[in-house]
């Protein structure tokens, strides 16, 4: 793996310890080419934490470019800036679902910034919550009042086969959108899910509707995933984006900061973690397939941890075939999964790997994209 690439992977670790940063001495003493660093880094949305190990750490910027610097340090006061916008939004949305009894929690980048990263290092323009099904009318009338708009499609503008495909490989209700008068933030995202999981698409479910049952607050009042649940939920999501064709030909394929809040989530609560007790609630769950996928991908991408030894080593038995972990295409539709047949790096920095997807799949593109654009 080149060194730029080293680079922008150490760039992505919500929490350095002392080897990290023997690790970014030594990179820095390298001919480096900081254009490419700076564009993974802006790709990869890790501009921003970058920026904070570089100033939180002191580590000399005379090899940095004075205006990747600049840059760097730009886009970290425009994720703070957001970050104040979004979290006024969601607290106050957070309030009016309580005052309705509407049971919810918190999901993925928002939590992720409140209990793993740094401040402002995690930007996200979308809000996501899980709630029950039943609560949703409450919930949308809740947002559209607070100025969201729905981006509901009329289900008598589809045919049968359409929502036939979308009822297969949807997981959220209908997104919101509200626009921003900010010069730092055009629109917040918001989406209601009701079910966790992408292995809607791959023809069963997990066991998870309990999981409203089993939340806590953060410091700000809003309710959360336990560990446990945010954890298999962060690798359902990962594996998901990772391995499903609509995903991959619109690049959220193993974007580095999905696997960096996996492995920061484990570094960060590596003593609150009991390992047989989290692996028993995988299965029982039946994610079996994602948490093992991740975990094998977060130890190539980082390194091996005894965390992520353990963890991989309890899961083994219950894996039939490990080769799942280069396979894509699985969802719902299509005839047969392939073998993305490139390396980690090329799947990581190289959206020409990305091409090697759409040519092998053409065909049922085209056939797909009849009645859904993500694959157009």
């Amino acid at each position: 793996m080149t060194l730029e690439h080293q680079l922008v992977i150490l760039f992505s670790k919500p929490i350095w310890h002392d080897a990290d940063k023997e690790k970014h001495e030594f990179l820095e003493c390298q001919q480096l080419n900081w254009g490419n660093v700076f564009s993974q880094l802006i790709l990869h949305k890790l501009s921003s934490l970058a920026y904070h190990h570089i100033i939180q750490y002191g580590l000399t910027k005379n090899s940095i470019p004075r205006s990747i610097m600049s840059n760097l340090e730009n886009a970290y006061k425009i994720v703070e800036m957001q970050q104040l916008l979004i979290s006024k939004e969601v607290i106050v949305l957070c309030e009016r679902m309580n005052e309705a009894k509407i049971r919810y929690c918190a999901l993925k980048g928002f939590v992720l910034q409140n209990i793993l990263y740094p401040p402002n290092t995690r930007p996200s323009s979308d809000v996501d919550f899980f709630i029950n099904r039943d609560d949703y009318p409450k919930a949308s009338e809740i947002a559209v009042a607070l100025g969201f708009e729905s981006e509901n499609i009329s289900p008598n503008n589809m045919t049968k086969q359409e929502r036939l495909y979308l009822l297969l490989n949807t997981y959220e209700f209908p997104e919101f959108v509200k626009k921003i008068d900010s010069v730092f933030l055009k629109k917040i995202l918001l989406d209601f899910q009701h079910s966790y999981s992408f292995f809607r698409q791959l023809g069963y479910t997990t066991k998870v509707e309990n999981e409203l049952d089993s939340t806590i607050s953060m410091e700000n009042e809003v309710k959360c995933q336990t560990n446990s649940d945010l954890f298999i939920h962060l690798c359902t999501h990962t594996f998901g984006d990772s391995i499903v064709i609509s995903e991959i030909v619109d690049h959220k394929a193993f974007k580095i900061r999905s696997f960096a809040d996996i492995y920061g989530f484990l570094d960060k609560f590596e003593v609150e973690i009991n390992e047989v007790q989290l692996i028993q609630k995988v299965i029982n769950t039946n994610t079996i397939m994602p948490v093992y996928f991740c975990l094998h991908y977060c130890k190539e991408i980082y390194g091996a941890t005894e965390k992520l030894e353990t963890l991989l080593e309890l899961l083994r038995p219950s894996i039939d075939d490990i080769n799942f972990v280069n396979m894509c295409g699985m969802e719902n539709g299509m005839e047969k999964a392939m073998v993305w047949d490139c390396s980690l790096e090329e799947k990581l920095f190289d959206r020409r790997s990305v091409d090697k997807v759409k040519t092998a799949y053409a065909p049922l593109l085209e056939r797909y994209a009849k009645y859904d654009n993500r694959f157009r």
